[in-house]
């Protein structure tokens, strides 16, 4: 019978088994992936709203307001 070792792991009803300096850094990252993630996505739904409705008069405005800052 071989013996196998406990892995490192995140739960939610239990203390972790993964060390707190090993911890802290992948919540982390994980939490910053997911915004990052989120943030790209809502800038790709933007600017595909923004292509869709290039005819409409609001966004003829946005652009032209664009324009004029830079």
């Amino acid at each position: 019978m071989e013996h196998v070792a406990p892995s490192a792991t995140i739960t939610k009803f239990a203390k972790p088994s993964i060390s707190n300096d090993m911890l802290w850094p992948l919540l982390l990252n994980i939490f910053g992936f997911a915004f990052f993630f989120g943030a790209l996505t809502m800038i790709r739904l933007r600017n595909e709203i923004i292509s869709k409705e290039g005819h409409r008069p609001w966004v003829v405005a946005l652009a032209a307001q664009s324009n004029q800052k830079g």
